[in-house]
């Protein structure tokens, strides 16, 4: 601020300075015209800086802080990124919403005696917080693709809702029968979403909830695709003895493999962006009499969240 104050009080100034000299070339020099014209000319010449320096220089502070704030990323990477890529980043910083304490519950449910398709349900919970400085409308979805096995069940969502948004009004808990007047079912996917104004800088987060189900496979994997930002991620398998599992992380490197390990929960501490996701595979140990379990890694279930 001192710094600007400064540069003013030198233009205004100069700008008098300039006004003085031409008082006194067509003045007190009015008998003098080469005097008269070399001290018009120094006026000149300071009115000339004082209008440059204010307008130009304003307007090339502003294009270099744009071009610099274009070229940051390029920087800090060390090599050009190219436009599209930055634009992109540039739209998920301005996303102004970040999860907390997220935490998904996978369960397998043996379906048929030959032990070929579970129902799988998850269990999904996470609070939200507001980084901007006003209240926010919070976009809260709940999506997930249809059952691939529909002889043997369909996808539901099952219950979601909201706690501690600090307007009662807003909370709400929706159970199935309720869920059947608001789902949409699509060709592809099974969804509900509404939205909920959380405050900006509030002490308490917003808590979100959802259960979903769909049938799989006995040996498969699935996909939790992440939406938001969401700082830190615990996952729980809550599955038969009979069933080995293994959780790979956001760039699909294996965490836990299978035995002598038979990992139940995992946790990672670090930052998925929205697009990222979360993998759980399984398979059940025994081999199934006069039949091959197909495994469906390549065509895994997916939902969002």
């Amino acid at each position: 601020m001192t710094g600007r104050w400064n540069f003013y009080s030198v233009m205004t100034a100069l700008f008098v300075l300039a006004l003085v000299l031409y008082g006194v070339a067509f003045v007190a020099l009015e008998q003098s015209e080469v005097a008269r014209n070399l001290l018009a000319s120094v006026a000149d010449a300071l009115l000339v800086a004082v209008v440059l320096s204010v307008t130009v220089n304003r307007y090339v502070k502003v294009s270099l802080a744009s071009e610099v704030a274009r070229d940051v990323l390029s920087y800090a990477v060390g090599f050009e990124v190219p436009k599209e890529i930055q634009q992109e980043i540039k739209s998920m910083l301005q996303m102004p919403f970040i999860r907390h304490d997220f935490y998904l519950v996978l369960k397998l449910e043996l379906l048929d005696p030959e032990h070929n398709y579970v129902r799988m349900i998850t269990r999904l919970s996470y609070a939200v917080e507001n980084l901007s400085d006003r209240p926010r409308r919070y976009e809260f979805k709940c999506r997930m693709e249809n059952s691939r096995f529909p002889d043997k069940g369909n996808s539901e969502i099952r219950a979601m809702g909201v706690t501690k948004v600090g307007d009662k009004r807003s909370e709400f808990s929706l159970k199935e029968a309720q869920l059947d007047q608001l789902v949409e079912r699509g060709a592809m996917f099974v969804e509900y979403e509404t939205t909920v104004t959380i405050s900006a800088h509030s002490q308490t987060w917003p808590e979100f909830w959802t259960e979903r189900s769909t049938i799989m496979r006995s040996a498969d994997t699935y996909i939790l695709d992440f939406l938001e930002s969401t700082l830190g991620v615990r996952v729980q398998a809550d599955v038969p003895d009979e069933f080995d599992v293994m959780f790979l992380s956001r760039y699909g490197r294996m965490l836990n493999g299978f035995p002598p390990d038979r990992p139940r929960r995992w946790e990672d501490e670090a930052v998925y962006l929205p697009a990222q996701h979360v993998r759980i595979a399984w398979a059940y140990r025994e081999p199934v009499v006069g039949k091959q379990v197909q495994s469906a890694a390549v065509e895994p279930a997916a939902e969002s969240g």
